[in-house]
């Protein structure tokens, strides 16, 4: 699916390239410190979101380049996002634009009254992100973006 600044593939496991943006991010202490075990939570989400309709875990690309993940959990019936990025494109802004981009695509997509962010209180880069791209502090680590569409 192509988004303004993103192609996003659903996640396959069989993929190599996709595997190894997990492997990567998995591996990355920072990353890790704030998502935990990405290969898990791909499980998790994929079969919690099954029934659904939603395709809930993608790679996305710049171009052919493969620069992180986003992903969309259900929990309680409000939608959640995840997103990494690969530590080479960190710093970049990549982070605010993918969840800026991928914020947009759920409420229109979807037409979700909210989307949410949970986001660690510690990683600074993640809180910038989500507020840049219009989410609103609702609790020490939970952000919520209105629709506006």
């Amino acid at each position: 699916m192509q988004l303004d600044y993103f192609k996003l593939e659903k996640y396959q496991d069989y993929n190599i390239e996709h595997r190894s943006v997990l492997t990567i991010l998995d591996n990355d202490t920072a990353a890790k410190n704030y998502l935990g075990d990405l290969f898990l939570i791909t499980k998790k989400t994929q079969i919690a979101n099954e029934d659904n309709g939603i395709d809930t875990f993608y790679i996305a690309y710049r171009g052919n380049t493969p620069i992180g993940f986003c992903a969309i959990n259900m929990i309680d019936y409000k939608p959640f996002i995840s997103y990494g990025i690969l530590p080479e494109f960190r710093g970049s802004h990549l982070g605010y634009l993918l969840v800026n981009d991928f914020s947009e695509h759920l409420l229109k997509e979807y037409n979700f009254d909210n989307v949410y962010a949970n986001v660690n209180q510690k990683n600074i880069s993640s809180i910038k992100s989500v507020e840049l791209a219009g989410y609103k502090k609702m609790s020490l680590t939970r952000y919520v973006l209105p629709n506006y569409y």
